[in-house]
Parts: structure tokens; sequence; C-alpha cells
């Protein structure tokens, strides 16, 4: 005889199944979800390790430099690595990355020949000293000065961040200064003859009065609020430059090219 089923047993078996199924795909949601965090964590400290290891590779670095055990850096990452007040003379840093570093004349005497200088910050440098195989490209430079202000300066200067520094009468001829921060600078009567300062130079509130500025490239230079009192600006290009605000009392502007003349 067949033992009669109870109102409602198969509808609770169902629950119950239904439940099991529930509570096991939440189980797999989580797993699924501590796996993602996991791998983010691991991630996460992985990236805070090469920051702590290239910081103390750069102290170590450091020290070996100042001891005179170590003389090639060749490729190395040096991120923010303090290189001043060490002699690097037959040190090799070709190719290495010295990003945000700090450096000073001394310091510059080792091999820095493809050397990545962005947003590194090298002071009392004497331009003529840095060497034309130097990139200086997004590095900010402070306290420079010029051994010999009547000789042209070879040294490539585009992108560099010169802002408040003084400049004044050196030799820039010919000088590479594409986007340049020359900001506030002091150039008075400095020679810019055939300087390229395009590519949007920064020459807000500098102070250019008396400058040599013949055939000098400022395609779309910032000279906003500059002091180019008594510039020599014959056959310069101005197409594009921003001239708010600027002094131009007895400047020279024969054979310029200007927006109204291109």
């Amino acid at each position: 005889m067949t033992p009669l089923r109870e109102p409602g047993s198969r509808s609770a078996s169902a629950r119950h199944h239904a439940w099991r199924a529930r509570a096991q795909h939440l189980l797999h949601r989580a797993r699924e979800a501590l796996g993602s965090h996991r791998w983010l964590l691991i991630e996460r400290l992985r990236a805070r390790w090469a920051r702590v290891g290239t910081r103390y590779r750069g102290r170590i670095t450091r020290t070996q430099l100042q001891l005179g055990v170590k003389a090639n850096c060749s490729g190395l990452v040096l991120h923010g690595i303090d290189l001043r007040g060490l002699d690097l003379r037959g040190v090799t840093l070709r190719g290495a990355d010295l990003t945000g570093a700090r450096l000073d004349g001394a310091s510059l005497r080792a091999d820095l020949t493809g050397a990545v200088l962005r947003h590194a910050t090298l002071y009392d440098i004497d331009l003529h000293v840095a060497g034309s195989s130097l990139d200086l490209r997004g590095a900010r430079l402070r306290r420079v000065h010029v051994s010999d202000p009547s000789r042209p300066i070879t040294v490539c200067l585009d992108d560099t961040d010169l802002s408040g520094e003084d400049l004044q009468g050196v030799n820039l001829s010919g000088a590479r200064l594409r986007a340049a921060n020359l900001s506030r600078a002091n150039l008075r009567n400095a020679n810019l003859e055939a300087a390229d300062l395009g590519g949007r130079a920064n020459l807000h509130g500098t102070v250019l009065a008396g400058a040599r500025m013949r055939a000098a490239n400022l395609h779309r230079a910032d000279l906003t609020a500059a002091d180019l009192r008594d510039a020599d600006l014959r056959d310069a290009n101005l197409c594009g430059a921003d001239l708010r605000l600027t002094d131009l009392t007895q400047a020279d502007l024969r054979g310029a090219i200007r927006d109204q003349d291109a």
C-alpha cells in the first residue's frame, strides 16, 4: 500500500532545492569577487613595491657612486635620485631614466648620453659645459650661468624650464628653445638672433629690453606682458604670437611677419 504524502511536502522540497541552488550561486559570485579583489590587491602591492624598490635602488646606487665602487649605471631606472655633490667623472649613465632626479654641475660630468631627464632639476650648471648630446627636454634648470656670455650656447633647450632665470646679455643666437618656459626670466640685451622660440614658448612677463631678436622664430609664442622695449625684431616671425600687454616701445619691427601680414 503506497503511503500518503503529507500536504505541501513536495513544494517544501522544491523550495529547499531552490534555496540550495541560490546559495551555491551566491557562493560562486562571492568567490569570483574575492578572486578579482585579490588580483587588484596583488597589482596594487606590486606597484607599491616597484616604487619602493626604485627609491631604495636610487639610495643604494648613490651610496655606491659616493664610495666609487660603481661606474656603470647605463639603462638603470633611477627616478628621483639625488646626485648633487657627487663628482661623476668617469661614470656612465647612458640611457638611464633619471625622471625627477636632482643634479648639479659636478654630476653633469658623467656620460649622460640618451639619459631621460624629464622633470629632473639641474642646479648651478654652466650651459657651455653641458654637452650638445645632453637631452634636457622637460628638465628644470635653476641658477644657470654661462662661463663666456659672448660664446653661443649649443645645448638644445627645447621644452626646458628656465623661468625666472637671469640670462642677461647671454648669447643664445640660433638656440633651440621651442616650447621652453622663459616666463619672468631676465634676457635684457641678450642675443637671440635666429633663435627658435616657436611651439608656444612661454615668455610671459619676460624682460627682453634691448634684446637682439632679428629673424627669431616666435610663432605662437606667449609674449603677454613681456618687456620688448628697444628690442631688435627685424624679420622676426610673430605669427600667432600673443602680444597682449606687451611693451613694444621703440622696438624695431621692420620686416617682422605678423598675423596681418601672413
